[in-house]
């Protein structure tokens, strides 16, 4: 269940519980200070509580690979997915996920991104109760 909205000059990001879908505006040329933007609106939300990024890459966009660096250093960042159906889109994935110490998938539908969010979650939580 969506909790909140929120728009900013480069992307929408929308909360859930445990889970952040972010949608670049086309164009966008998401570089290391864009990312910590969008970094600091979506900590302050969920504060220290784990959660799962989301990015709904239906439009186009550059990005530098060289920020999944500084992303995986989030520690409460259980995990990092892209949707897109676009062949382009998914093999630049292949470079980011050589950069991101993170669990990280690709989906063609955020149906899918939104149920693997969920089974990493789960299994987060699972672990947790048996520590």
């Amino acid at each position: 269940m969506k909790i909140e909205d929120t728009s900013l000059d480069c992307c929408t990001l929308i909360f859930y519980e445990y889970y952040v879908v972010s949608t670049l505006n086309e164009g966008t040329v998401l570089s290391s200070d864009l990312s910590l933007k969008i970094t600091k609106v979506v900590l302050s939300f969920y504060g220290e509580r784990p959660f799962i990024y989301i990015t709904h890459r239906k439009n186009s966009y550059s990005v530098d690979p060289l920020i999944h660096i500084q992303v995986s250093t989030i520690k409460n960042l259980l995990g990092f997915c892209v949707v897109t159906e676009n062949h382009f889109n998914m093999s630049n994935t292949d470079i980011e996920r050589l950069f991101l110490k993170k669990p990280f998938k690709v989906f063609p539908t955020l149906i899918e991104a939104k149920n693997w969010s969920s089974l990493l979650y789960n299994n987060y939580l699972s672990e947790l109760t048996n520590q």
